[in-house]
């Protein structure tokens, strides 16, 4: 009987201590399960995640890793372009995978979020692709303009020649190889030739050495003179008064060639509208993860905004 009671008190000790495991587990499980609501609450998606992990199977813990994942790749920082394109693209693709196993309580407000989400990350695919596809177009247009500053005119003018005219910075582009042609015939000395090289340059261009510009003009002709200059030119055969050339026509597209300044990264959507006018087409996202817009101007001139500004050119 004795050896029997000793039997039963050790079964009753090992379930105590058991049950007491088990209850400390629990607690600690539930005690990551809270921090990691408590992080993804204030943003920290990457460290909400990784302890999102170490809860499987508990509560909704399956479910809040859903709705986590796409978060941390969206927010993480990425150091490329490409990087981003392929944390986003696989963000994409984990939101398309797993979305339908969303079956919980808050499944609802998870499946519309992911959804805004997944909007926004197709965006920022497509805007990225579109700086990579114009960094070459830019670092041509970048190095012209190092080799003007150089006196290196004629490969200036090669590396201005690669833009196209319909390209974003094709403005920039015309311009400066007519910049450069001013500052070839200057050693002339020659005062008519110095003057027919001024009377083409555009007194309003406001873009890419556009002070050098005024300041070389300035040494033969004030604004006045130069504006008259300027001011009556001819295009297409026909004699048109210069201001204009940049105004707006009634498709709400600025179609001619003529635009005294460039769209840039970093300007106002209200700026690019008064520089291009309205777009042919407006794509916008407008969600608890910021505001987006792809404007497009004819068949190849895009221009990307976030929360209103200029974030990509074309």
């Amino acid at each position: 009987m004795k050896i029997l009671k000793s039997a039963w008190k050790f079964i009753i000790l090992i379930l105590l201590i058991g049950f007491g495991l088990l209850y400390y587990a629990s607690n600690k499980v539930d005690d990551k399960y809270q921090a990691a609501i408590g992080l993804m609450n204030n943003g920290e998606w990457s460290s909400g995640v990784n302890l999102i992990i170490e809860t499987p199977h508990y509560k909704d813990a399956s479910e809040l890793y859903i709705y986590m994942y796409p978060h941390k790749l969206f927010y993480s920082g990425y150091t490329t372009e490409a990087d981003a394109i392929k944390g986003f693209s696989n963000a994409v693709d984990f939101i398309k995978l797993e979305r339908d196993k969303l079956k919980g309580t808050n499944s609802e407000k998870y499946i519309v979020e992911l959804n805004e989400l997944e909007k926004v990350l197709n965006f920022k695919i497509k805007e990225l692709n579109a700086k990579i596809l114009d960094e070459p177009i830019k670092k041509n247009l970048d190095e012209g303009v190092e080799l003007i500053k150089k006196g290196s005119y004629q490969e200036a003018v090669l590396k201005l020649q690669s833009i196209g005219d319909d390209s974003i910075y094709g403005t920039d582009k015309q311009e400066l190889i007519k910049y450069v042609t001013l500052l070839s015939v200057i050693p002339s000395n020659d005062l008519d030739v110095i003057t027919e090289g001024i009377e083409v340059l555009n007194p309003n261009y406001d873009g890419v050495l556009a002070k050098e510009i005024k300041l070389t003009v300035q040494t033969y002709l004030d604004i006045t003179a130069w504006n008259e200059k300027y001011n009556v030119k001819k295009i297409d055969g026909e004699a048109v008064n210069a201001d204009q050339i940049t105004k707006t026509p009634q498709n709400g597209q600025n179609t001619n060639t003529v635009i005294s300044k460039s769209v840039a990264v970093g300007m106002k959507r209200e700026e690019v509208v008064a520089i291009l006018g309205n777009p042919a087409t407006s794509n916008k996202i407008s969600n608890k993860y910021g505001n987006y817009e792809e404007m497009i101007y004819g068949s190849n001139r895009f221009i990307y905004f976030e929360n209103n500004i200029v974030t990509t050119v074309k």
